[in-house]
Parts: structure tokens; C-alpha cells; sequence
């Protein structure tokens, strides 16, 4: 399984209301890991596979923190398994801010689980398919945007 996280520097556009915008360019902090479960879970006679797997991602290096960060974060899984002369293809992925199936970077290790659909006429099936898993949360705290970024991707066994 291969893992990486990037450090970037993000563009920020931030809106001063009515006095006008100020473009910052802001560090990301540490990189974020993803890891996906080698299995997948087929569902609906091939319409979609459930793909799983854990994120662990902190802004702690931001300093002393008073007060909730709000904070977005993404999920994205991206699967594809070669059907015959045919590709099965499709995308799915776990927007949200909070929530129990919420992938929040706090520090600790969080469980994601995402319904990949099918996008074509391909369906998928039982065997191996690659995933492909991207991770984003970004924060404004004290004006500044600060994002983390985590990605992995694997072979998994669909059935």
C-alpha cells in the first residue's frame, strides 16, 4: 500500500467584506494519513462497492487554541476494476463537518466507510480493484486558511 501526504502552500482569497480582498499565501501544517482496508463490500448486484479504511490528520501544530475550529473536510474514493474488455469505474465520496460518520481532524484516528457508484454501464464484481483515497480538511483560525492533505491508494478485493 502506498501513503503520502503533502506539505503546500495554499492561495487564500479572504474576503473583507465590503473593503475588499487580501490574497494570502498561508503553510499547510503536517500532512494527513489515510490508510484503506484491503476488502470491499459489493452492494447492489454491482451498482456500488462500500470502501473503508481510517484518517488521522491534527491542526495541534497550530499553537494554543481557544474556542472550536470549524473546520470542512473531504473524502474522496475513487475505484476502478477492469470488467472483460470493459472498465468499471465511479467516485464517492464523505463531505461534512460533523456527524457520526464525520472524518474531523482532531488528532485521533478516525473509521471512514464511502458507497463508491458505479459511473458507466459497467457494474463492478467480485475481485481485485484499485482505490484511490484523498483526504482534505481546512480550518480559517485567526484569519489564516491552514489545510491538511492526506492520500493513499491500494489494491483492494471486492466480494
Amino acid at each position: 500500500m502506498k501513503r503520502w501526504g503533502s506539505r503546500r502552500t495554499f492561495s487564500a482569497l479572504i474576503a473583507l467584506g465590503a473593503a475588499g480582498a487580501l490574497a494570502l499565501a498561508l503553510p499547510a501544517s503536517a500532512a494527513a494519513t489515510v490508510t484503506i482496508n484491503p476488502t470491499g463490500t459489493l452492494q447492489g448486484a454491482g451498482s456500488a462497492v462500500t470502501v473503508t479504511g481510517t484518517v488521522t490528520c491534527s491542526f495541534a501544530n497550530i499553537g494554543q487554541i481557544t474556542g472550536p475550529i470549524n473546520e470542512t473536510a473531504d473524502l474522496t474514493v475513487n475505484l476502478s476494476q477492469r470488467s472483460g474488455r470493459s472498465v468499471a469505474s465511479g467516485t464517492g465520496s464523505d463531505t461534512n463537518t460533523a456527524g457520526p460518520n464525520s472524518v474531523a481532524c482532531d488528532g485521533t484516528a478516525h473509521n471512514w466507510s464511502v458507497s463508491v457508484l458505479a459511473s458507466e454501464a459497467t457494474r463492478f464484481k467480485s475481485g481485485s480493484a484499485s482505490a484511490q483515497a484523498t483526504y482534505t480538511a481546512c480550518t480559517v483560525l485567526n484569519g489564516q486558511l491552514l489545510c491538511e492533505q492526506g492520500q493513499a491508494q491500494r489494491t483492494i478485493l471486492v466480494g
